[in-house]
C-alpha cells in the first residue's frame, strides 16, 4: 500500500520523511513476508538516466569514522535458515514484444571518483574496489567451500572470461624473464587447481 499525506497527516508525514534529532528514522512493514518497497513502478520517461534510489551522505567536516552510503547486515538469530545474503543484484530483462537492445548489463559497478581539480587528497591506506574480511570464529562448520569468488553453474550460456582486462588498465604485466614464485589456489569442476605466480618480471 502506498501512503500519502492524506493518510497521515501533514505533520505526520513531515516527521516520517525528516525523523527526529533525537533517533533515527524507522521504517518497518508491518507483516513479516512484507517489504519496504521504494519506486517499485512502471517509468516512462524516454531521456535520461532511471534510478530507484539514490543515497548521497556528505561529511562536510573531518571525522574519525568511516563514511557509508548503504549499510545491509541481515541476521540469523539462535534459528536456521537457507542462504543469509546481505546484497543481492539481479538485473532482469522482461519478455519483449519485438527486438530491443540495451548496451550493457552490469551486476554490480564500482567507479571510484577522486577530483581532478582543487587540492590533493591523501589516502593512507589501499584504494580497492573491492573488499572482503571473513570473521568466523572456531567450531563452526562448513559443508562446501570457502571462497572469495563462486561462479555458479549457469542456466543456459555459461561466461565467456573470469574476467575480462581492457587495454591500459594498468594490471597486464610484462611477459618475459619472469621469476615462478607461488601459486594461488582455485577450484575448478570440484577439483583444486594452482595458478603460477611470479616473483618478478621485466
Amino acid at each position: 500500500m502506498a501512503y500519502t499525506v492524506a493518510d497521515y497527516g501533514l505533520k505526520n508525514f513531515r516527521r516520517l520523511r525528516r525523523g527526529s534529532a533525537s533517533d533515527h528514522l524507522t521504517i518497518n512493514s508491518v507483516g513479516d513476508s512484507k517489504s519496504v518497497r521504494i519506486n517499485t513502478r512502471d517509468y516512462v520517461q524516454a531521456t535520461g538516466d532511471t534510478i530507484a534510489v539514490s543515497s548521497k551522505p556528505k561529511q562536510t567536516i573531518t571525522t574519525t569514522g568511516d563514511v557509508i552510503g548503504v549499510e545491509s547486515s541481515p541476521r540469523v538469530s539462535d534459528a536456521g535458515a537457507g542462504a543469509l545474503i546481505a546484497m543481492k543484484a539481479d538485473p532482469l530483462l522482461q519478455a519483449a514484444t519485438t527486438g530491443r537492445t540495451v548496451s550493457a548489463v552490469r551486476g554490480f559497478e564500482s567507479n571510484i571518483d577522486f577530483p581532478s581539480t582543487g587540492s590533493a587528497y591523501t589516502i593512507t591506506n589501499n584504494v580497492n574496489a573491492f573488499r572482503t574480511f571473513l570473521d568466523m570464529g572456531s567450531g563452526h562448520t562448513v559443508s562446501g567451500k570457502k571462497a572469495v569468488f563462486c561462479v555458479a553453474t549457469p542456466n543456459t550460456s555459461g561466461w565467456d572470461y573470469l574476467f575480462d582486462l581492457e587495454a591500459n588498465s594498468g594490471v597486464i604485466g610484462a611477459t618475459t624473464g619472469a621469476t615462478a614464485a607461488g601459486t594461488i589456489k582455485v577450484r575448478s569442476a570440484g577439483v583444486d587447481k594452482f595458478i603460477q605466480l611470479f616473483g618478478s618480471a621485466s
